[in-house]
């Protein structure tokens, strides 16, 4: 649900059919409109070679239910990879519930969204590289960090004059239930503002993996709906609606130019969505589960992403078959 702002991210998948030109001038907007990570909350990141594949990580954070100063949690945990030499854009949901082992709070697993309450981008992205998908001698790579709160995205679906999205059945809180009301019904159904973040954030009656999957297909038909040339136009005002509201590690337009130039190169390449093999535990908590073989596989499919293409139908005439 996040890939709508921030720092690059912003062009990075909307951008797909732009022109040099256009990029080069939003690139050198865009650093001054969002925030930068603090130098002492700044992750440790792989640094990207131009032109070669980079994971970006697009965090969500619940500003909402946060009770005063309390930190918020990362309620929302994607990764992007762009590769130049794969055979698609891979997309990977990370739940929020899923048990892991964070660094330096023990070796109990607790649920990954804690993992930014207790250090931030820098605790959250170590928790990933070295602990869930890689370890301290084969980390797994992450170049970019974007962190999202959720108004940003409420104002950035209305910016794009809302969005399509196929509701596989009703979503129904009532006002006064103690969770965030929501009445969408079934559908090919056009979303705005906060309706469309109540839809991608619901899970009152669903897990988190239900969840994860719903906001994982509604990225994947935005990104179809979005003209990248519109986006490159007006991104000064979108930016200053959403700015506010996100944080990166992209520092520079030089930065933001080489992700940018990436993504446009990937405009006819697939999106596809990587599943991590998942149960939920039987202890009633709610919490995710998974294995060592399900992360491997996770990780490699992320990484060298394989596509199976239809083939192609036969087409018979005058007595001949061509494929």
């Amino acid at each position: 649900m996040l890939r709508f702002a921030a720092a690059g991210l912003l062009v990075v998948v909307l951008s797909a059919t732009a022109v040099a030109g256009s990029i080069e001038r939003v690139a050198t907007v865009v650093p001054k409109k969002v925030l930068p990570f603090p130098v002492q909350e700044l992750p440790a990141l792989d640094k990207p070679k131009p032109g070669r594949p980079q994971t970006i990580l697009l965090t969500g954070l619940d500003h909402r239910y946060a009770d005063g100063d309390a930190p918020s949690r990362s309620d929302t945990m994607i990764l992007l990879r762009l590769d130049p030499e794969a055979k698609a854009t891979t997309i990977l949901t990370l739940p929020r519930d899923l048990r892991a082992v964070i660094p330096g709070h023990g070796t109990a697993p607790q649920k990954l969204n804690g993992a930014w309450a207790l250090g931030g981008a820098k605790l959250l992205t170590r928790t990933l590289r070295t602990s869930l998908l890689g370890t301290p001698e084969d980390p797994f790579p992450i170049n970019n960090v974007v962190s999202i709160r959720f108004d940003a995205f409420a104002k950035a679906v209305n910016h794009f004059g809302c969005l399509y999205s196929d509701i596989d059945r009703r979503y129904l809180v009532r006002p006064g239930a103690g969770y965030a009301q929501i009445d969408q019904p079934a559908g090919y159904q056009l979303l705005c503002g906060m309706d469309s973040l109540a839809y991608v954030r619901f899970r009152h009656q669903d897990s988190d993996l239900t969840r994860a999957a719903r906001q994982a297909n509604f990225v994947a038909e935005a990104r179809n709906q979005v003209d990248a040339g519109d986006v490159l136009l007006d991104a000064g005002d979108l930016l200053d609606a959403i700015g506010p509201f996100v944080q990166t590690s992209v520092r520079s337009a030089r930065q933001l130019l080489a992700v940018a130039k990436l993504a446009v190169n990937l405009t006819n390449t697939p999106t596809k969505r990587v599943e991590l093999g998942t149960i939920l535990a039987d202890d009633g908590s709610g919490d995710v589960l998974t294995t060592p073989a399900a992360l491997a596989r996770a990780r490699r499919d992320f990484l060298r992403p394989t596509v199976v293409r239809a083939r192609r139908p036969t087409v018979r005439a005058a007595g001949r078959s061509r494929g």
